[in-house]
C-alpha cells in the first residue's frame, strides 16, 4: 500500500519525465499485482504497455496481465496476452507457453492444450516447465483415451526427468 501512495504521488508531481513515468505505470501495475487486486493490476500494466518501447519490460508487463485474467478465470483473455508476450519473444516465453496450455486445459480444449506444449518443447529443449509440459500432454492424451500416446509421454518424464517430482504419477498413471 505505501509503494502505491508513493507512485500516486510521483504522477502528479510537475515535470515529470515521461520515461519515469512510463515506468511508473509498471511499478503500479506490479505494486497492485502483488497485493492481488488485478483489476487495477491489469488497469496499470495496460497503461505501461500502450506506451512502451523497452520489449523485455513489455513482455513481462503482457505475461502479469495473462496471470491477472488467468488468476480472475479469464482464460481467454489470459491466452490473448501470453500469447503477445510470446510474439514479443523476449523474456520469459516458455512460461507464457506454459500457461496458454493450462488455460486451454481449463477450457477443455485438450487438442490446443497439447500443441501449445508441444510447441513449448520443441522451442525451448531445455526450459525448466519440460518435465510439466510431458506429464500434462501424457494427462491430456489420457483424457482423450488416447492410451497409447499417453504411456509414451509418461515414459518420456519417467527417463527424461528421473528426478521430477512427475515421476511417481506418471508411474502409477502408466501401470493402469
Amino acid at each position: 500500500d505505501g509503494a502505491i501512495a508513493d507512485y500516486n504521488k510521483f504522477l502528479y508531481v510537475p515535470g515529470v519525465n515521461h520515461e519515469k513515468y512510463k515506468t511508473v505505470n509498471y511499478n503500479m501495475g506490479y505494486a497492485y499485482f502483488k497485493k492481488g487486486d488485478y483489476p487495477n493490476a491489469i488497469q496499470w500494466l495496460r497503461k505501461y504497455a500502450a506506451s512502451s518501447d523497452d520489449n523485455k519490460k513489455l513482455c513481462d508487463a503482457y505475461i502479469r496481465i495473462g496471470d491477472c485474467y488467468f488468476l480472475t478465470r479469464d482464460n481467454q483473455q489470459a491466452i490473448d496476452f501470453y500469447d503477445q508476450a510470446v510474439k514479443i519473444g523476449a523474456l520469459d516465453v516458455d512460461y507464457a507457453l506454459f500457461q496458454i496450455a493450462v488455460c486451454y486445459g481449463l477450457e477443455n480444449k485438450n487438442e490446443s492444450k497439447i500443441a501449445a506444449l508441444e510447441s513449448l518443447l520443441n522451442t525451448y529443449k531445455n526450459s525448466a516447465y519440460s518435465p510439466d509440459a510431458k506429464y500434462e500432454i501424457a494427462e491430456s492424451y489420457l483424457l482423450n483415451d488416447a492410451m497409447d500416446n499417453a504411456l509414451t509421454w509418461f515414459q518420456r518424464v519417467i527417463s527424461e526427468h528421473p528426478k521430477s517430482a512427475y515421476v511417481k504419477k506418471s508411474l502409477l498413471s502408466s501401470a493402469q
